[in-house]
């Protein structure tokens, strides 16, 4: 779309242009200060750079450390017991059976005994 975009005609058409607006006077001024933009834009794209590099060396020592603590938590808690012969083996009791008839209610208050705690 924009191939040949600043051939030599091109850039002559525009340093005409630019000397018809500006002046003779103007154009080396504008000529320096095109260059300190240039430099400008170069050094932030370096400080650019210099970030990414930093923020990518900082997730991969993150992604190591918490590759290391999955490793470490995954070895921890492994399903297969280490020696099943050498530890007894908890049985959890039956529950007792549910009531097939609702206890009687009762009529009236209720007393229960008393007793006094030392």
């Amino acid at each position: 779309m924009f191939e040949g975009l600043l051939q030599p005609t091109h850039l002559i058409i525009i340093l005409i242009l630019a000397l018809v607006f500006f002046g003779p006077s103007k154009l080396p001024e504008l000529g320096s200060s095109l260059g300190k933009s240039i430099r400008e834009f170069k050094r932030s794209q370096e400080d650019i750079d210099e970030i990414k590099q930093s923020v990518k060396g900082s997730v991969d020592t993150v992604k190591h450390s918490v590759d290391s603590v999955t490793h470490s938590v995954t070895s921890a808690v492994a399903l297969e017991p280490v020696h099943v012969a050498s530890r007894p083996v908890a049985v959890a009791p039956e529950p007792a059976p549910l009531p097939s008839q609702p206890e009687p209610r009762h009529e009236g208050p209720i007393t229960l005994p008393r007793q006094e705690i030392d």
